[in-house]
């Protein structure tokens, strides 16, 4: 009987160690174990590496889609020391790069583990006395995050100052976060070069200016850099959008400084619409104190941020649910119909980007040679008719003339139609493929919580736990599901606006360039009308 195949969805960069694969987007697996618990399966890379991997991540495949596989590639080589590094990279120029966690010897798995043996120390398993006990594997989305501790209740509740606390409410089209109640934007304005240590060490600040308040404050990259760890931190259920990546070569160029201040206004203003994200005491101190000129506060509130004792599981105690009426199976349902929503999306932009460079390619070269050469073409013909000097001859020739100068200027305007049109419609893009790639671990946590809320009602049907606890972990898993409900009514409202936006944009760039052409060809029309019969 042939092995069960799945194709993978996403880039996952597993930890050998702990007896997890690093697979890539497009990857076929042999899937030896669906039952593994927790989200994951066991199974087999290319006939080679074998471990496990989010079930999340993959998709079940039919036989005749399998492809036929090239041999296998060398084992991976390490460095000298045994440490290896993973590395991430999106679409757009963002990479993230991971250092492997250095953990104890009791806490990894071997990578020549009998998985078919020691499996069991990596599952979600019941003891005798009928409690649930957490997940031994660390590397989990659901465990990281810290949302099995909260759902289990094994974490104390922390006091909530009024500054992080959080409500989602219903509204006509489900759990949404509270809005911020007044909205505002952020410019990132001109850039600076500076330097420090009597010139010996150079480096650019950008102004940051928030339409909520009156003067600007300056950053460096760095900073930004500082700001997107915190939220990530802070927040392990929310979408916070990449960074611009950071550039080493040229970073001093005009072009690359132009470019990324407008690539971190654009962030900026993302994470200023978001309603937790914009009102959080991070993004706050960020917009409001200069860390060139209020260097002390600056650094006292970087040091309150560092130690913050509200992140992780600690988040969840932050939520204000409503009562979440919605039955169980609708709930995975409706999670579900998210996650395939993003795949598909995330295929779609993907082939957009290829579909929207080559159009880019077509108009700024090939027509734009094809008109240029249309234009010569005429104008031989005028340059022919030049050398009859009649008068009835020659409103032809200057009306050959302006045609051809017309054709010309139309391939002109091809050359550089992209910049206007174009040119967005990749960004608005390319930023998506990134925005697309936080959800996937966003998606999994809900998945582990979910599992785990399975596992204790059956241990209430067996009669190992009471209904109390079983009720008391199906409320935490409401704020846990009104958290990610929150953020998928957030990324369809940004979506709809971000899209819209972007097809305004470039259908009345389209009219215009297409009426310019209308234009001139017109004129020519004109010219033609002259000409004595």
């Amino acid at each position: 009987m042939a092995s069960l195949q799945a194709r993978v969805l996403y880039d996952f960069d597993g930890d050998p160690k702990n007896g997890e694969l690093i697979i890539r987007a497009g990857d076929i697996l042999s899937v030896a174990r669906q039952d593994v618990g927790d989200g994951w399966w066991e199974g087999s890379l290319n006939g080679g590496a074998h471990g496990l991997f989010p079930a999340a991540y993959v998709e079940l495949c039919e036989e005749d889609d399998v492809p036929n596989f090239p041999p296998p590639l060398p084992p991976q080589i390490e460095t000298t020391n045994g440490t290896t590094y993973n590395q991430l990279k999106l679409d757009g120029g963002i990479k993230i790069d991971w250092d492997d966690d250095h953990s104890s010897t009791s806490d990894t798995v071997s990578q020549d583990v009998d998985f078919g043996s020691n499996l069991s120390s990596r599952t979600n398993t019941i003891s005798k006395t009928g409690t649930v006990r957490k997940s031994i594997n660390r590397f989990s989305n659901f465990v990281k995050s810290g949302g099995e501790d909260f759902l289990l209740g094994k974490l104390p509740e922390t006091n909530i100052s009024k500054y992080d606390h959080l409500v989602t409410e219903e509204g006509p089209d489900g759990i949404t976060w509270q809005p911020i109640p007044v909205p505002f934007t952020i410019k990132v304005n001109e850039a600076e070069k500076k330097s420090k240590f009597k010139g010996m060490k150079s480096y650019i600040t950008y102004s940051v200016q928030p339409s909520n308040k009156a003067v600007a404050v300056q950053h460096r990259f760095k900073h930004f850099d500082w700001l997107h760890e915190r939220l990530m931190i802070k927040f392990p259920c929310i979408s916070i959008p990449p960074l611009p990546e950071k550039q080493l070569t040229g970073r001093y160029s005009e072009d690359l400084v132009l470019k990324r201040r407008y690539l971190l206004e654009k962030w900026m203003r993302r994470v200023s619409r978001h309603p937790v994200l914009a009102q959080s005491r991070i993004f706050e101190h960020f917009i409001s104190t200069c860390s060139e000129t209020r260097e002390k506060e600056w650094k006292d509130g970087k040091r309150k941020a560092e130690v913050d004792k509200v992140i992780g599981a600690n988040f969840f105690f932050t939520i204000s649910a409503p009562p979440l009426n919605v039955a169980p199976h609708k709930v995975e349902a409706e999670v579900e119909v998210f996650k395939e929503f993003v795949k598909n999306m995330d295929d779609s932009t993907r082939k957009m980007i290829e579909i929207g460079e080559s159009d880019w390619d077509k108009v700024s070269r090939a027509h734009r040679d094809q008109y240029k050469k249309f234009s010569s073409g005429i104008k031989a013909l005028g340059t022919a008719f030049a050398t009859e000097n009649a008068p009835y001859s020659l409103a032809l020739t200057q009306a050959m003339d302006h045609t051809a100068q017309q054709y010309n200027d139309i391939g002109d305007l091809c050359a550089d139609q992209p910049k206007k049109d174009m040119l967005h419609v990749l960004e608005v893009l390319r930023e998506y493929t990134g925005l697309l790639s936080t959800y996937p671990e966003i998606i999994n946590v809900h998945k582990g919580a979910f599992a785990k809320v399975k596992e204790c009602q059956k241990l209430q049907e067996e009669e190992k736990l009471k209904y109390a606890e079983v009720a008391n972990v199906s409320q935490r898993m409401d704020t846990i599901t009104c958290a990610m409900f929150a953020e998928i009514q957030h990324f369809h409202r940004e979506r709809c606006r971000d899209f819209k936006e972007m097809m305004n944009n470039y259908l009345t760039e389209q009219v215009r360039f297409h009426q310019q052409i209308i234009s001139k060809i017109q004129s020519s029309i004109a010219m033609f009308d002259h000409v004595p019969e």
